[in-house]
Parts: C-alpha cells; structure tokens; sequence
C-alpha cells in the first residue's frame, strides 16, 4: 500500500508543524494586529491632537487678528477725524455762542479792538465771528487803528469797525501794561471762554508798541493750531 508508514507517519509530523507553526503564525499576527492598531490609533491620536492645537492655535490669531485690525480701524478713523477738525474752520455754534456771551456780559462796557493773521480768510472770520459775539455782550468794538492813528495795515470791512492784521498761534488776548488792571479780567475771561469752548487760547503778553489804542483789549486771531 502507498505510501508506506513511514513516508504518512513523516508527512504527517510535518503537517502538524505546519498546522502548530500556521497557529502560532496566526497567533503573532493577531497580536501585532491588536497591537499595531493600537500603535497606529495612538497615533492618529496624536495626530487630531496636534490638529487641534493647531486649529486653536490659528482661533487665536485670528481673533488677535481681527482685534488688531479692528484697533487699527479705529485709530485711523480717529486719525481721519482729528484731521478734518484740525481742516474745518473755528467757528462758534449756537450754544457756544450763548455761553461766551454770558460769561461776557459780566464785562459789557469794555473796550476791544480785533486784529487777524495777514492771508488767513480762516483767522478773519473766526476774528469777526468773536467781534459779534463779544457785541451782543455788550462790548464796545473799536477801529484796531483809528483814522487820525499812526498808519498801519488793516483789514476794511463795511460797516464794521476796522481790523488789524497781526501773527499768532492760536487767539492771543492782550492788555497793555498802563491799562493791566483795567482789562486784565476782562482779558484772562475771554481766553478761558474761549479755551472752555475748545479753542486754543491764552490771556498774557505785552502788546507791540505799534498797536495805537493802549486803553483796549486786544484780540489777536493767529493761525489755527
């Protein structure tokens, strides 16, 4: 009979082994399988981990990015602003208007004489608006140079008593020494008035010699700062 005992009796030890070996095989290869999806879901962990910092990570400087530009908008719209009220005229609204007036009539009778920046259409007007404001106080409005007066350059303006025309910053109040303790009140009110109302000015200094009333305030309207 084929085969012989001892040819079965081999091939059947070597099929054992190959059946234990296939067993023991398939033994490792379950165990690296569980093991080397535990390796790789670690790492995929790790993967989604590291994902999501990056994606908080890109949250916050997006959020800083946006407030950044958001502060930036704000400041150049501040930037915008301050220039256009630094380029629009001084002028004195309705309310501020009464409010100077007030706070001036305490001081009617006094005498006052006006002088603007040569060339500046903006230091003209805003001269002559202060001249209204201080008439309807009851101010006494005087020529900057009378006729008979030694001769100087002013601005004509019909009807209106005339207008010196003098450089400064700003709008200077003024008094003359010989006249201090007559106008200096008066004076140092005006400026604060002013400066309350959100103009740049100041009361002090010495009037130039050239300047024929001594017996006056002097209101200087300089160049918008």
């Amino acid at each position: 009979m084929w085969p012989s005992l001892s040819t079965a009796s081999a091939v059947a030890d070597w099929a054992n082994i190959f059946f234990i070996g296939s067993l023991v095989v398939g033994v490792v290869s379950t165990v690296l399988i569980v093991w080397m999806s535990g390796v790789k879901e670690a790492h995929w962990e790790e993967d989604r981990r590291k994902s999501a910092e990056m994606i908080a990570a890109l949250g916050v400087q997006g959020d800083q990015l946006r407030k950044d530009t958001a502060e930036a908008n704000a400041k150049a719209l501040e930037a915008r602003l301050e220039l256009e009220r630094f380029k629009a005229p001084r002028l004195l609204g309705p309310g501020q208007l009464k409010r100077v007036a007030e706070k001036m009539g305490t001081f009617a009778g006094t005498r006052f004489d006006v002088a603007a920046l040569p060339g500046d259409p903006e230091a003209l007007n805003f001269a002559l608006q202060i001249a209204a404001v201080l008439g309807a106080a009851g101010w006494s409005w005087i020529e900057f140079n009378h006729p008979t007066g030694p001769l100087m350059t002013v601005y004509g303006i019909p009807g209106k008593p005339n207008i010196g025309q003098g450089g400064a910053w700003g709008v200077v109040v003024q008094t003359h020494s010989d006249h201090a303790d007559e106008f200096e009140a008066a004076a140092k009110a005006l400026a604060g008035a002013l400066d309350a109302e959100g103009f740049v000015a100041a009361a002090g200094g010495s009037p130039v010699e050239s300047i024929p009333n001594h017996d006056t305030v002097h209101i200087i309207v300089g160049k918008k700062i």
